[in-house]
């Protein structure tokens, strides 16, 4: 913070303070696209954080919807999700691959392989379902097939994934899929 004035100083601190409540990705993308976060963020983001139902009344253009995706975003990126960091990224990056999403696809291509993937799971994944998968990876990656071809699983999907997951899992897995479409 050398050579800022004092007021600099202080909003810099208050915007460290409020990205400090994300998961560190999902920080440093939000700091790759922007300045700082807007007055309406900085205040509402430890509410949202802390749970508490949270309404932000501020024009439009000053970020609302922004604090809320975020807040959404630092869930699916948390341990709170139940999927393993494995599974959110095999889910991830199959909706990156099939909306064509360059960004997204080579970021968690990184994501993917810290979080145990290997490089020929990874091209495998744009393979599809059938791609020699496990049961629960196969039906991962058909959910995300159901939900960019249709905006719905099939009850065939859903089946499998009931018989590998929590209901709470296969909803955090469309969660995660919703997340990035």
């Amino acid at each position: 913070l050398a050579g800022m004035s004092a007021k600099t100083a202080s909003l810099q601190s208050s915007a460290d303070e409020a990205l400090s409540l994300f998961h560190p990705a999902v920080a440093r993308w939000f700091a790759s696209r922007f300045e700082r976060p807007t007055s309406p963020q900085e205040r509402g983001w430890p509410a949202i954080g802390s749970g508490r139902d949270t309404l932000i009344a501020a024009p439009t253009g000053s970020g609302k919807t922004l604090a809320a995706f975020l807040a959404w975003g630092m869930y699916v990126m948390s341990d709170e999700s139940s999927l393993t960091p494995r599974q959110r990224e095999i889910v991830i990056i199959r909706v990156g691959y099939l909306c064509r999403s360059g960004y997204e696809f080579a970021q968690h291509v990184q994501s993917g392989l810290a979080s145990g993937l290997s490089a020929e799971a990874i091209g495998r994944i744009k393979q599809g379902p059938e791609a020699g998968w496990t049961s629960l990876d196969g039906a991962l990656i058909a959910m995300c097939d159901d939900l960019v071809a249709g905006h719905f699983v099939t009850d065939t999907t859903w089946s499998r994934l009931r018989a590998e997951l929590s209901e709470i899992a296969c909803m955090d897995a469309v969660y995660t899929a919703g997340q990035y479409t």
